[in-house]
């Protein structure tokens, strides 16, 4: 079910911006939510339509698209991933590791996905290479995978891996904030010259809106309309990140990021932990019950050859519950249908389980023992 009306797109102005309330006037949107996954859910589609940026609380339109983009997350099903859990497990350990810096990280995501070994080391030196435009290490790292591989396939190949395994984590993150296992939220770092060191610290206001006015400046520069051409053009975004930085140099910043902030607390990332990993458990058994009863066909087949019907049962591993009669206690009616009879016939009201058993051993005995 589409959550953005493409009929009322039409009233959006390029350069404009407007409040979420807004949108939900013009019917942009199917519904107001007030904040959760599902107003998180509205954005995310809505920027499958159109190119918008954050300013302050509006939502400012650059860009309106002639057709919709297929998001990487939805084309190959990031929303109900298979590993989110696994994912969301690995989070809460890596916070686990932090008990002191306070379970707290503050992080690029691709950083995050390498803390906790989504993303291994390697990745991380090509990527550095790709960003610094260090041909020497590029041409390296290129002929350790290969004779036809490139400096050019290394970029595309890291773009790729990035546009996959950001979206698994961003999913595993929402969830465990959606249950009040953590708290999330994207702020933007800088690295900046203080005291002639190199020093990480969080952006004001005016740095934030500096990048952002030097960033749309370069891009009406180049002729660029997206940050998504530069995919496809390597040789343009270094052109633009050399640009900007240029303009960051003269204020005294090297560069800026975007980092998640994750916080926990020791009693949330234990009961977290606790819950996944009960999940995952049920998942993992039910998965290997399916395995079993296919092996199980499959032999059976092959040694049985007027075979009508395959074996389904419903559980091969767990534990099954019985088949006896459920026992209501005090003063309750069993479901064997003669028990009452059988205590009017000793004259014995049923009072506990207890006396239930006493029962139950007189009528065991034979009649030559009475």
């Amino acid at each position: 079910m589409s959550r953005v009306n493409q009929k009322q797109l039409k009233q959006l102005e390029v350069g404009q911006a407007y409040s979420y309330k807004n949108l939900c006037d013009m019917g942009v949107f199917d519904k107001y939510y007030n904040s959760g996954n599902s107003k998180k859910a509205q954005l995310t589609e809505l920027s499958t339509y159109c190119e918008y940026e954050k300013a302050g609380s509006k939502y400012k339109i650059i860009q309106v698209f002639d057709k919709p983009i297929v998001l990487i997350d939805e084309n190959i099903n990031m929303e109900k991933n298979e590993y989110r859990e696994n994912v969301q497990l690995l989070v809460l350990n890596r916070l686990n590791e932090l008990e002191a810096f306070g379970y707290h990280m503050t992080e690029s995501p691709i950083k995050i996905c390498e803390e906790i070994s989504l993303v291994n080391q390697n990745f991380r030196k090509t990527k550095n290479a790709l960003h610094e435009n260090n041909q020497y290490e590029l041409e390296f790292i290129a002929k350790q995978y290969g004779e036809n591989v490139t400096p050019k396939t290394l970029d595309l190949v890291i773009n790729n891996i990035q546009r996959m395994v950001i979206p698994i984590l961003k999913g595993a993150l929402e969830a465990l904030e959606s249950e009040g296992t953590i708290t999330f939220e994207t702020k933007w770092k800088c690295c900046k010259f203080i005291d002639g060191k190199k020093t990480m610290c969080y952006c004001t206001k005016e740095e934030k809106d500096l990048m952002m006015n030097t960033e749309d400046k370069v891009k009406k520069e180049l002729g660029v309309e997206s940050k998504s051409e530069f995919v496809k053009n390597p040789k343009l975004k270094a052109e633009f990140d050399k640009k900007c930085k240029e303009v960051y140099i003269n204020h005294g910043i090297l560069y800026f990021y975007k980092a998640w902030d994750i916080q926990a607390t020791k009693s949330t990332i234990e009961s977290g932990i606790m819950r996944i990993s009960k999940k995952i458990t049920a998942k993992a058994r039910k998965e290997l019950n399916e395995n079993i009863v296919d092996g199980v066909n499959k032999r059976l087949e092959k040694t049985c050859d007027n075979m009508t019907e395959k074996y389904k049962p419903k559980k091969v591993l767990g534990k099954n519950k019985t088949d006896r009669p459920k026992q209501t206690g005090l003063k309750g009616e069993s479901q064997e249908p003669d028990f009452k009879d059988k205590c009017k016939d000793i004259g014995t009201k049923v009072t506990s389980r207890k006396t239930r058993k006493k029962i139950q051993r007189f009528e065991d005995i034979p009649d030559d023992e009475e």
